[in-house]
């Protein structure tokens, strides 16, 4: 997105407005990504919080293709996150109600951001970015993919680790197409390291 703006000042365009406009703005989207960004040594902390077994109390946060059951019903989910690659891959593997995921988590040296890249038998794809905010908190943003039916997905949230490591909380909020979901709030508890 370019947005130009040239300001008159007594009939002449005022070039030192809009330069100042100009880079403000750039000055502004460029910290917005570079909250974003991650080091490989923040992406391998983030794999060995999150390797291992984990058993999770999930809440469907809207009508997902694939599934029986509707926006609001629970579920147990299986998931399993497992370093590949010498630690530069972590694969996920998961199952939920009726459909189960394949995910790749790895980080991106050209733009030094953690991306996850998740597939599911419903037919599902999405892309994400992935952050550290502090210690044991991890953010999340939504940049590409959508569901079976079409509707785009969006939206952003956390991720945090509590209990010594044993409770992942993954929250936020997100909409499939023009749709907003519900708060997504799902709990899991670590089975093995």
């Amino acid at each position: 997105l370019v947005f130009t703006a040239i300001l008159k000042t007594n009939g002449r365009p005022d070039l030192f407005l809009c330069s100042t406009f100009i880079v403000t703005l750039f000055a502004c989207s460029c910290l917005a990504l570079a909250d974003e960004t991650s080091t490989r040594e923040e992406f391998r902390e983030l794999g060995d919080l999150a390797s291992g077994r984990w058993i999770g109390d999930i809440k469907f946060i809207a009508d997902w293709p694939g599934q029986e059951l509707g926006q609001g019903k629970r579920v147990i989910g299986y998931t399993e996150y497992s370093w590949a690659a010498d630690k530069n891959v972590l694969q996920i593997t998961g199952i939920a109600g009726l459909v189960s995921n394949v995910d790749t988590f790895a980080w991106d040296p050209t733009t030094k951001q953690v991306k996850l890249f998740s597939v599911d038998t419903a037919g599902g794809l999405a892309e994400i970015v992935i952050w550290k905010k502090s210690k044991n908190e991890y953010g999340w943003r939504i940049t590409g993919g959508g569901v079976a039916d079409g509707r785009a997905h969006a939206g952003r949230g956390q991720w945090l680790f509590s209990d010594d490591g044993k409770t992942m909380t993954i929250q936020g909020q997100s909409s499939s197409g023009d749709k907003k979901n519900a708060p997504l709030h799902d709990v899991y508890r670590r089975r093995s390291p």
